[in-house]
């Protein structure tokens, strides 16, 4: 559970930031689709650390960050 809700501070924090910064879609650091669940999230972001043995030194906050850039782009 404590994961779980890591994931979803971190996805609330980064879109209150571009909501409050009037960031425009296309330059959104992610765009998820509806209905993705905080723990489907998780899971994409283990996945990609699992995946990526040689970045595991870098902060989980930076990995995720790439985790959901690399799952969920935002059309340009």
């Amino acid at each position: 559970m404590h994961c779980v809700s890591w994931v979803e501070g971190f996805v609330n924090g980064v879109v209150v930031t571009e909501d409050f910064l009037n960031i425009p879609e296309k330059e959104k650091m992610f765009c998820s689709p509806e209905g993705v669940t905080y723990i489907q999230v998780g899971r994409i972001i283990r996945k990609y650390i699992s995946d990526h043995p040689e970045r595991q030194q870098l902060p989980t906050r930076f990995l995720s960050s790439e985790a959901l850039v690399e799952a969920f782009p935002c059309s340009k």
